[in-house]
């Protein structure tokens, strides 16, 4: 299958086309089987709604899903399914594949009449360490979870896992993911050059371990099972895209969770284009359906997020995060950074927060990070130079000198700065009032739409989700970014590969300069 150049489709562009040119032998047919034991648990739905959710969002590499699921299991309670009803009563066949058709991108979704696969298939994904078929494939996947543990490998390797009815939604998600990836690596055709296959994978969202297991070892030193009540009070989701989707759409996923969320996102880019759902970012949307196009961002998480009340309470701001200051007088306790400008980083850390955590994604690859001042961890501005997306100096100058009259007064308006004295530093940039700082008022940022894909922001989301959770609890459970000694998680998809490093701050970075320094000033604040 070639996969088709298209620059909306951010999982078409370059790097992916560079390592994943497309595998001759397919056209993108893919078959899901769930075994009746694992459909019967929590996890195994949870594993098999993930799954679809993100296989049937891939857009021009998915072409077909075929679903073979027991008809006579009803969807387990409380509903972990965004876009259906939460009290209603539901058989798991019907709702999976109803709610995969609505979130479908030009995939087509079909169902077995029987209990196994009827269509010939490119790549299958076998869900439970009990399922079996009787048809071959080009490629095959077999998928299980246990509380934090996700198990992914080949379809003659049995983990002796069975899925269980625990609440805990990270093993399931994250084993979502990385059979996703597999095949998205598989129709794409990538080499041995370039990434691997999961062999005999077991991933930790607790302790973020990643082994391949042999023999009849199948469990690493931690697996704490997840607790019936989980408080997380009062937080700030700043970025209401992909990767807060798969935050929220964990919180969703897991009973006995109760907080506030004031989930904020601009209105506007940096061209000035509405920031809300369309068909592009539905690739990566995994809280929004087909039917939520041209719905604000913010909003619609929120609304969505609002169906767990009294236990969940959330606010949409379809403002930026600078106006949402403007106009609360808010303290900070606890931010949850999914932006992914640096712009909008140093907005987050210019208000000194008590915590940052912060997920992110970069190509085929994750980052979920640890921010606490007076630990001494980096903050948000430490490695991440606004200059690399915003226009030079030079270029501001340059630009607005071949501005007519009128087009500067109005600039300096909008920048807060007198026009005389923008016309006296535009005739001598060495004189004046303005300074290498304030022209940066003017600046444009640079827009680039990176390659990303489903799967990996779902990924960054999930394991940022799973860490703010443990952070919210006490006996039994420790958190891995904790300054001791670790802040960051890495995660990359190419070769199922992940490790935890420590960050230090950036000596020269503002956030050390200044007496006081913003960490001084952070210390006197939350001490």
């Amino acid at each position: 299958m070639n996969i088709a150049n298209d620059s909306r489709e951010r999982h078409t562009l370059p790097p992916f086309r560079e390592k994943l040119p497309g595998n001759p032998i397919t056209s993108g047919r893919i078959g899901v089987k769930i075994s009746e034991n694992c459909a019967s648990t929590r996890e195994g739905q949870l594993l098999l709604w993930m799954i679809c959710n993100l296989t049937v969002r891939l857009k021009g590499v998915m072409k077909q899903i075929e679903l073979v699921i027991p008809h006579n299991i009803h969807l387990s309670k409380p509903n972990f399914i965004p876009f259906v009803n939460v009290n209603d009563d539901y058989y798991l066949h019907d709702i999976i594949t109803e709610c995969a058709k609505i979130c479908s991108r030009e995939c087509k979704v079909i169902t077995s009449s029987r209990s196994d696969f009827e269509q010939e298939n490119d790549a299958i994904i076998l869900l439970g360490h009990d399922t079996e078929t009787d048809v071959t494939s080009k490629f095959v996947v077999r998928a299980v979870s246990d509380e934090w543990l996700a198990y992914v490998g080949k379809q003659n390797w049995h983990p002796r896992i069975l899925s269980t009815n625990s609440i805990n939604p990270f093993g399931a998600f994250s084993a979502a993911c990385i059979s996703v990836g597999d095949i998205f690596k598989f129709i794409g055709g990538i080499t041995e050059k370039h990434g691997t296959y999961a062999s005999k994978l077991c991933f930790s969202s607790y302790d973020f371990s990643v082994k391949e297991i042999d023999g009849e070892e199948y469990t690493v030193a931690s697996n704490p099972s997840f607790p019936q009540h989980v408080e997380i009070g009062k937080l700030y989701v700043v970025g209401a895209g992909a990767v807060a989707h798969s935050v929220c759409h964990s919180l969703y996923s897991t009973p006995g969770i109760t907080g506030e969320l004031i989930i904020i996102d601009r209105n506007s880019n940096e061209n000035g284009e509405l920031e809300v759902i369309d068909d592009t970012n539905l690739n990566r949307y995994i809280m929004a359906s087909n039917m939520d196009k041209n719905k604000q961002k913010g909003n619609l998480l929120a609304s969505i997020m609002n169906h767990k009340k009294p236990s969940i309470s959330a606010i949409g701001f379809d403002e930026s995060f600078e106006d949402y200051v403007n106009k609360n007088a808010d303290s900070y306790g606890h931010i949850l950074s999914c932006v992914d400008t640096n712009l909008a980083r140093h907005a987050i850390q210019d208000q000194l927060p008590k915590f940052i955590h912060g997920g992110s994604t970069y190509e085929m690859g994750i980052q979920t990070s640890f921010y606490d001042l007076i630990r001494n961890t980096q903050c948000l501005k430490c490695h991440n130079p606004i200059s690399l997306e915003s226009e030079t100096d030079e270029d501001v100058i340059k630009r607005l000198k071949s501005l007519g009259s009128e087009d500067i007064r109005q600039e300096s308006i909008k920048a807060g700065i007198d026009t005389k004295q923008l016309l006296q530093y535009l005739e001598d940039p060495k004189c004046g009032t303005l300074g290498n700082e304030s022209i940066q008022k003017f600046a444009k940022i640079k827009t680039q739409t990176q390659a990303s894909v489903s799967f990996v922001s779902a990924m960054s989301g999930f394991m940022l989700a799973a860490e703010l959770i443990k952070s919210k609890l006490t006996s039994g459970f420790q958190t891995i970014l904790n300054c001791n000694p670790y802040t960051d998680f890495v995660f990359n998809f190419w070769n199922n590969s992940g490790y935890t490093r420590i960050t230090k701050p950036n000596e020269n970075c503002l956030c050390n300069l200044g007496n006081p320094s913003p960490r001084m000033v952070h210390a006197s604040c939350w001490n």
